[in-house]
């Protein structure tokens, strides 16, 4: 039945991994790409989800690695997650981090993470399940090499399963499912350095690179005319490989003008090619503010994200410290992922994580 759909369908594996239209809309790009792009926003910790903005940040919760050894650190600190994110069609996504940092010495952490990610509700808007779920495992280190400089990097190692059902045009636009196993691994590297006594810079860059392996799944009969046959339902059509390669950088600055205040600001760009689906890139600015306006177990955060498809994300967060050594972080997003708007709709997102220091 294989070499039957070979000879008749000639297009269903150039259908199955590209959009339905080709159209220059960032939303007609492949599923797959936009859906990495889309995770790239992710932070294991929920005071950065609120804040957005992080390259400059000096602390552990920065998306730069070398955060984690900007100010010296005496204990270790480990911190458990649980992020939500619910679409507007009823679809839902989970996360799970978990994330420990051993200092070394004053001026050394050593850092630990993984995360799961599954999707109990896959439902999209057009009446299809898009799944994923997701193994990531991450190790860093960071040294604070001058007084005012440190700099870092973490390996992230992934393991997924990602699967999209669509309508597929070179079958008749009948609902066919490809699924996508994904192995990755990709480097981050970074720097902070303090510029002055309030003004500090942050830098960092990521490369990537995964090896997928590819099946191709008819959701339906499908009648082949000719040879007037019907191919049944559950048919592995095409297995092929696939290879990808991300790359990503970002500067940041931040505003520190008290131990109460600060205010963030960060440019990213952001690129995944696939040798078959083709490529997608996209561009962030974001904007974030940390605040402790009055006592010294709550602070406020508040963020704000514009990308280059001019999709905005907003986001507000809540600290609070209520013994030395325990922090329990708060934070909702709003449109936290709108790469994947097309499938999913506008998602929000809410994040909780507890940190103690040991």
């Amino acid at each position: 039945m294989t070499s039957i759909l070979r000879r008749t369908l000639p297009a269903l594996l150039a259908a199955s991994v590209a959009p339905l239209s080709w159209a220059a809309d960032f939303s007609s790009e492949p599923y797959l790409l936009r859906l990495f792009l889309g995770l790239d926003r992710a932070s294991n910790y929920a005071d950065t989800a609120g804040r957005q903005a992080s390259i400059a940040y000096p602390g552990g919760s920065s998306a730069n690695p070398a955060g984690d050894a900007a100010r010296p650190r005496q204990r270790a600190e480990v911190t458990l997650t649980g992020i939500g994110a619910a679409g507007d069609n009823g679809s839902t996504l989970l996360a799970f981090p978990a994330t420990l940092a051993v200092p070394t010495d004053e001026n050394t952490v050593l850092s630990f993470a993984y995360a799961y990610t599954d999707t109990p509700d896959a439902d999209t808007r057009q009446g299809l399940e898009n799944h994923v779920r997701s193994n990531e495992f991450f190790l860093g280190l960071a040294r604070r090499v001058t007084p005012a400089t440190s700099v870092g990097g973490q390996v992230r190692v992934v393991d997924s399963t990602i699967d999209e059902e669509s309508r597929e045009a070179a079958i008749g636009f009948l609902p066919a499912r490809l699924e996508v196993d994904v192995r990755s691994v990709d480097l981050t590297l970074g720097v902070q350095t303090d510029l002055t006594d309030t003004v500090r810079l942050g830098a960092m860059a990521n490369v990537g690179r995964g090896t997928t392996n590819d099946t191709i799944q008819n959701l339906a009969p499908i009648p082949v005319f000719p040879p007037f046959v019907v191919i049944p339902s559950g048919i592995e059509l095409d297995r092929f490989d696939d290879t990808i390669h991300t790359w990503s950088a970002g500067v940041g600055a931040a505003y520190l003008p008290s131990p109460a205040l600060g205010v963030f600001a960060d440019a990213t760009y952001d690129r995944v090619h696939s040798r078959v689906g083709g490529h997608a890139d996209i561009g962030r600015f974001a904007l974030g503010v940390e605040s402790r306006p009055g006592p010294a177990w709550l602070a406020l955060r508040a963020g704000w994200t514009l990308d280059t498809e001019s999709e905005s994300t907003v986001s507000a967060g809540l600290g609070l410290y209520p013994v030395k050594g325990v922090r329990v972080d708060l934070a909702v997003q709003r449109n936290a992922a709108p790469e994947i708007h097309r499938e999913f709709g506008r998602m929000d997102l809410l994040t909780a994580s507890v940190a103690v220091d040991f």
